[in-house]
């Protein structure tokens, strides 16, 4: 009954709906139309939303008011579990919409079910409640079981490891299966940084964020402190330029967090 609905089939010929109970009271319609806003943004292409009782729009309000030009409009639940809505009412809307719009495709989501996110928003509720009074470390700690029990995470332990911290840093699970280990370059890295070789970064609030105590006197080099800012660029930036001036000191590991056009510099050099 449920088709999965990914990124790529959201073209301006899909509709996409979410699909909320419905409540008399003002208050409650709020968050529907925050989250088809914020889903918007999101996937770069409009999300609508209507309800199954209580409030407007309804389903075949907002099917009619977007149709026109569409060949498939998705219903998404904002539902957590697949009860009497999710398996027997929205179904036969379906149905209904099916026959009277017969050349468009009706798909319907799976609802939010038990997703790992869900826990943890639940959690962070709970706490929030309880005050559970955990010092910074604690916390620190928890957030890594919860990334490690509940996010896609390379097999190997030392890609393992390197996951998990980018996860935490940036709050974003995908990124765990996301990324690219080459063969050999952690071990590298680190032989590297225990010979003391040298760790360049892009900007200085890089350079700044890097714990000097792990780093067994490696010295750290912000190359965009390199170029005088009344330095020609011939185009470029000064990340860039501080990127190849620095490269001949033979760097231990290069660090790109805030330039994209230093990250193309490191590319073009390697290449």
């Amino acid at each position: 009954m449920f088709k999965h609905v990914g990124p790529d089939e959201m073209t301006e010929s899909t509709g996409v709906i979410l699909v909320g109970h419905g409540s008399r009271l003002p208050q409650a319609r709020r968050t529907l139309p925050e989250l088809s806003e914020q889903l918007s943004k999101i996937r770069n292409a409009p999300v609508d939303y209507a309800y199954l009782q209580f409030a407007e729009p309804t389903i075949a309000d907002e099917v009619a008011r977007i149709v026109g030009g569409k060949s498939r409009i998705a219903l998404v639940p904002v539902f957590i579990s697949t009860g009497q809505h999710v398996n027997s009412d929205l179904p036969r809307i379906i149905e209904t919409l099916t026959r009277e719009y017969s050349g468009v495709s009706f798909e319907l989501s799976e609802p939010v079910g038990a997703d790992p996110r869900l826990v943890e928003i639940l959690h962070g509720r709970l706490e929030s409640l309880l005050g559970d009074g955990l010092e910074g470390p604690e916390i620190a700690q928890k957030s890594f079981m919860m990334i490690d029990a509940s996010t896609e995470l390379p097999q190997d332990p030392s890609e393992m490891a390197i996951a998990s911290r980018i996860v935490h840093a940036a709050g974003d699970r995908s990124l765990g299966r996301a990324l690219q280990f080459s063969p050999g370059a952690i071990a590298a890295g680190i032989k590297s940084i225990r010979a003391g070789g040298t760790v360049l970064t892009d900007v200085a609030m890089v350079k700044s964020g890097i714990s000097r105590r792990l780093l067994s006197g490696s010295k750290v080099v912000a190359g965009i402190d390199l170029i005088a800012q009344s330095q020609p660029l011939n185009g470029g930036t000064r990340a860039a330029a501080g990127i190849s001036a620095a490269v001949p000191e033979d760097p231990a590991l290069i660090v790109v967090g805030n330039a994209p056009t230093a990250l193309e510099e490191v590319c073009r050099l390697i290449e």
